[in-house]
């Protein structure tokens, strides 16, 4: 994979290497002396950028940050499971807000681009929960970003991390601006188990593939744990599995389990975050 800039008059003289595909990436299906190859790419609506394999494979990779130039953008192979195989295929994304091209022949209803704010979030290492790095995912053309982090701290970059000195309960506010108007939009972070002692404390845990057949993806919604754990029973109350979960966002292997249904906890440290039922085909 190579990366281009494109405000550099000569980019295709100056394009950099950013990665290389590892050979043993993908499990082939048949198997065979296939010389494997990067397949389609797509921007995502988080600003990853999704990549697909040449060849017949259940994995797909992602860049990380498309933008910060070099390895920086951060390659990540065979970071996405699938349940089943493709051949070097994406899903369609769609594009739904993209707004009127001002001044341009095809905007001919005079309709103004008014910034509306939207983000996302996620931690920037798996060692370190306080570490995290914010995604402005903002459409209708903004043109200037200004963050407030909760603990008295700023920033002014589109996609910034920043690293909380604890845990806690944070607010965190993203105000978009252009020409025409300026939008907000917040959300509340829960940083560690400290947080569970707060009314507001709801966090969402998504399993799916559910039913699941051998993986699944565990991803977590409203809450930045320290040291996440998917815990596994059978219908008689003993622990059949057990997994760490990097992040908020993990991939976990149930193959081994029987047939039938269980009850999972996920749960930080000791204390328990989230519970359902996991059933396995």
């Amino acid at each position: 994979i190579t990366q281009m800039d494109l405000r550099d008059p000569d980019f295709f003289e100056n394009k950099i290497e950013v990665t290389q595909l590892e050979q043993d990436s993908c499990h082939l299906f048949p198997a065979g002396d296939l010389d494997l190859q990067f397949g389609q790419m797509q921007l995502g609506p988080d600003n990853k950028i999704y990549v697909s394999i040449l060849a017949q494979c259940d994995l797909m990779h992602r860049i990380e940050f498309p933008d910060l130039e070099g390895e920086a953008c951060h390659v990540s192979q065979g970071v996405i499971k699938l349940p089943s195989y493709i051949k070097g295929t994406l899903p369609n994304v769609h594009t739904y807000r993209l707004g009127p091209f001002d001044g341009s022949a095809c905007d001919t209803l005079g309709i103004d681009n008014h910034p509306v704010s939207r983000f996302w979030y996620e931690p920037t290492d798996s060692t370190e929960h306080r570490a995290i790095t914010f995604y402005d995912v903002s459409y209708f053309r903004p043109e200037s970003w200004s963050w407030t982090f909760g603990d008295g701290q700023s920033s002014s970059d589109r996609h910034p991390t920043h690293v909380y000195a604890q845990d806690g309960v944070y607010e965190v506010c993203l105000t978009v601006e252009n020409e025409n108007s300026v939008n907000t939009s917040c959300q509340t972070l829960h940083i560690g188990t400290v947080s569970t002692t707060e009314a507001s404390f709801d966090p969402k845990v998504n399993i799916f593939p559910n039913p699941v057949e051998d993986y699944t993806r565990v991803v977590i919604n409203g809450y930045l744990p320290n040291d996440a754990r998917l815990n596994v029973y059978d219908v008689q109350g003993r622990k059949v599995a057990s997994h760490p979960i990097q992040g908020i966002e993990d991939v976990v292997y149930l193959g081994a389990l029987t047939v039938g249904t269980y009850i999972f906890t996920l749960v930080d440290g000791q204390t328990e975050i989230s519970t359902g039922k996991i059933i396995k085909i």
